[in-house]
């Protein structure tokens, strides 16, 4: 398990940053995140790596790409970018405001490295409303690495 050093993340950051709301952890092959207690699961098949998707009320959508050929959305026009570092694993996090749906993402471009390819985590929170900003972000920052 990596050291606890770097930018604040993990289930506290929900339960902390978007209070009144109930959260419900999800446990993926190398990661586990939190997304509120009526969000729900959709069934997708993915080709080359593992991907998840939960939604919603109010139009907000999760999904995460783990694998080596996982996407990032910070070379979008637009972009905020941040740099974030989860327990000495290195990514960025990603807000972009002026387009539909708005985004709040986090990519990591190398989390585990096994016979010389890096497995990547993209995870992106699609949103209409403004003020579910804050929903993305604790979202994102609820990642815990279980490695």
């Amino acid at each position: 398990v990596p050291e606890d050093t770097g930018t604040w993340h993990g289930a506290e950051v929900a339960e902390t940053n978007c209070p009144g709301m109930e959260w419900k952890r999800i446990e993926a092959s190398a990661f586990s995140f939190s997304v509120p207690v009526d969000f729900v699961e959709s069934d997708v098949q993915p080709i080359d790596s593992e991907v998840g998707v939960w939604t919603g009320g109010n139009q907000i959508e999760v999904f995460f790409d783990y694998g080596w050929y996982s996407g990032e959305i910070s070379g979008t026009p637009g972009a905020e970018n941040e740099s974030i570092d989860y327990s000495g694993i290195t990514g960025e996090q990603t807000i972009l405001r002026d387009r539909e749906p708005k985004q709040v993402g986090v990519f990591f471009g190398e989390v585990n490295v096994a016979d010389g390819q890096a497995d990547r985590l993209g995870m992106v929170v699609n949103f209409t409303d403004v003020n579910d900003e804050i929903i993305g972000r604790c979202i994102v920052g609820s990642i815990e690495w279980t490695l």
